[in-house]
């Protein structure tokens, strides 16, 4: 008769029990809506993600121009005859200590030549033709005034490929500083010479226009991968088609160079940087 005396205590525990799961049935999971998210910050829309990745991109050229541009110059060269001058305007580009890396093409065979560099703060720099390749659109300057690194080179790297993003500095129409940005547009194209010999070029979709000629081209990593050379046009404006030296072409002309000046050349230019 034990439950008998027990009943009671057994009836509180069981009473009690079923206030509290009638309490939890009746109150159910918590209720969703704007008091959830208190204290929670909002998420990110599509558009706020786009901002974000276009105010990093615009932030990473503004690096990549405080970095570069103190390299690239705007190239003015005046070739006197003895009755003419013809005047050519391109960009150039600190290869290495003293030495400036262009387009063969600007400078025109007068007995006398005057080149000019500009640089980003506006002072001019004498320089002087040390090299003119016979194969290549590819000429190399000296400068005294300029030394420090020259731009970083993709030399050992493989061409790129269609779709690469790319960019460039340089100074079209004579506006130094201009930053132009495109990407590879077709495979490895081989175009003939002055001597008919055919050579690589890469072919850009990159805007270039009369004083382009010989603008360093870039890769994402802020690596030299070419030399703007050459358009394809029948009006001698830009209609869409850049071509660009590879950089792997650049070394060629510079072992070149340097093979000349072991024997010939006492600026130096070669033995201060390779």
């Amino acid at each position: 008769m034990s439950w008998l005396r027990n009943w009671p205590r057994r009836f509180c525990e069981g009473s009690l029990l079923s206030l509290l799961l009638g309490a939890c049935i009746s109150r159910g999971p918590a209720p969703r809506g704007p008091s959830a998210s208190v204290g929670q910050p909002p998420q990110a829309t599509h558009e706020d993600l786009w901002e974000t990745v276009l105010q990093q991109k615009e932030a990473w050229y503004q690096e990549q121009v405080r970095r570069m541009g103190g390299r690239v110059y705007r190239l003015e060269v005046t070739g006197r005859y003895r009755y003419t001058t013809e005047r050519y305007k391109g960009t150039a580009w600190l290869w290495a200590g003293g030495v400036v890396a262009t387009c063969r093409h600007l400078f025109p065979a007068a007995p006398r030549l005057e080149v000019e560099l500009w640089d980003a703060q506006g002072r001019c720099h004498a320089a002087h033709l040390i090299w003119r390749d016979t194969v290549a659109d590819v000429a190399f300057l000296h400068s005294a005034d300029l030394i420090g690194e020259g731009l970083g080179r993709a030399t050992g790297a493989p061409l790129p490929r269609i779709g690469t993003p790319i960019w460039t500095l340089g100074a079209p129409w004579g506006l130094a500083g201009t930053l132009q940005e495109g990407f590879i547009s077709g495979e490895e194209r081989y175009l003939a010479g002055e001597t008919g010999e055919k050579l690589p070029f890469l072919q850009l979709s990159l805007p270039a226009q009369p004083g382009s000629s010989g603008s360093p081209v870039f890769n994402k990593r802020g690596q030299v991968i070419g030399m703007v050379s050459e358009i394809a046009s029948a009006s001698g404006l830009y209609e869409g088609i850049t071509f660009a030296i590879p950089v792997q072409v650049l070394e060629q002309v510079w072992a070149r160079y340097c093979s000349f000046a072991a024997k010939y050349d006492t600026t130096g230019a070669c033995t201060s940087r390779k």
